[in-house]
């Protein structure tokens, strides 16, 4: 189990792979929701009337919704029955505000929109002046009267109370009629068979189409872990990893970011040779990656490879791109025979902690396993020393336009 305890770097415990991928992709909005209806939902919407104070309709007004985690904002205006509609609104708390010209505006700040349901805000605007307020924080159902499609929502607040097994899909063991079959891809949704089943994660549709299984293991890398979760903030700033990178700088280290990588088994690509300070762009190149196993790594699902003593090299070796997802460009005159000569394969077991510095050449090689991932977090560390070299950030970019417009993509 992945614990918050550990900082000692003989206590990092990687727990199980699958809890840090699923929780990280819960954690990325206010509510966590399962559906089981058989078409695929993804949203919820917003719908309601808008009457005065004598009960009678009214056009014209504005209805404004806001994300409150996101900030992404929606608006409706009334019809002449006063009715309106946002649909497609994201899952997650939002405040939502009517205002006319010449009535008072009326604002929920906390209004739950969940996941496949028609949430109804139906306010009353009272006459007066629109910079007066009237909260109705509280007052809005979640019963959604408009639709038959029975579905189960999970919010964040339930999330952190009950019980969860290893898998994050196994919250949907708590929804009725659903219970678990192996059979039936883990999930026996009122009787149906696995081949019913259909699971998306984030709006991507992970499903396997042999079983029916959720694939939760195609979820390749996911960036700036520690924006979304105290933990991983906590793990990256002041950890024992961060510890140790400040040891190998021989300076105070600035964290940067904090990664999820997946090689997902029989489809993971190569990563390609390359230095990731060639990406950062800092002068003096003074920051290092940490690399954590989440599980055992070994040359067949894709362990790190390392030239030894790369780092010690004048400047950058030269990269171009690589047209592989997430590490776009790589060293172009890789194969030397100071490269084959010192090459380095990292096999290791779950916990296995490397370090590297920005200028040291490595790669991962692809996943050729037909049943293993391989999963790790990556760590970020600038040197206090370390500022951001522009110049060579404008021709890094005039570089990348070049070859972009050289391929028809821009």
């Amino acid at each position: 189990m992945w614990g918050k305890g550990g900082a000692a770097m003989e206590k990092l415990d990687p727990g199980d792979p699958q809890r840090i991928g699923g929780y990280r992709l819960l954690a990325l909005s206010n509510t966590n929701a399962i559906h089981f209806p058989a078409a695929q939902e993804r949203y919820g919407a917003l719908t309601g009337t808008v009457v005065d104070s004598a009960g009678l309709p009214v056009p014209g007004a504005t209805i404004t919704a806001k994300n409150n985690q996101t900030n992404k904002t929606y608006q409706a205006v009334t019809n002449g029955e006063g009715q309106y509609l946002i649909p497609d609104l994201d899952p997650g708390r939002y405040t939502v505000v009517a205002e006319l010209s010449g009535f008072q505006k009326s604002q929920d700040d906390n209004l739950l929109i969940l996941l496949g349901r028609n949430i109804e805000f139906s306010p009353k605007l009272a006459l007066g002046n629109v910079s007066e307020v009237v909260d109705v924080t509280g007052t809005t159902p979640q019963i959604d009267v408009r639709t038959a499609t029975v579905t189960h929502n999970v919010t964040s607040e339930e999330f952190d109370r009950i019980p969860k097994a290893r898998s994050f899909q196994g919250l949907a063991l708590t929804a009725p009629s659903v219970n678990s079959g192996d059979i039936e891809g883990g999930f026996q949704v009122n009787g149906a068979s696995g081949a019913e089943n259909s699971f998306t994660v984030d709006g991507v549709v992970t499903t396997s189409l042999i079983n029916g299984k959720s694939r939760q293991d195609t979820v390749k890398q996911m960036m700036f872990l520690e924006r979304y979760d105290a933990y991983f903030a906590d793990l990256l700033k002041s950890g024992a990893v961060h510890e140790l990178a400040e040891t190998v700088l021989g300076e105070p280290a600035i964290a940067q970011n904090m990664e999820y990588f997946n090689k997902p088994p029989g489809i993971g690509k190569q990563t390609p040779p390359h230095q990731d300070g060639y990406y950062f762009k800092i002068a003096p190149p003074q920051a290092v990656t940490g690399w954590l196993a989440l599980e055992p790594v070994d040359d067949e699902n894709g362990c790190l490879n390392y030239v030894r003593g790369s780092h010690r090299g004048e400047g950058w070796r030269p990269h171009g791109r690589s047209d592989i997802l997430g590490f776009s460009q790589g060293v172009t005159d890789f194969g030397t025979p100071d490269d084959l000569a010192n090459t380095v394969t990292m096999p290791g077991q779950a916990g296995m902690l490397l370090m590297h510095h920005c200028k040291t050449v490595h790669w991962a090689s692809p996943n050729r396993s037909p049943t293993r991932s391989r999963r790790a977090l990556g760590f970020v560390f600038y040197g206090e020393s370390a500022r951001p070299d522009e110049e060579a950030r404008r021709a890094y970019q005039a570089k990348l336009d070049a070859e972009l417009k050289a391929a028809n993509k821009i």
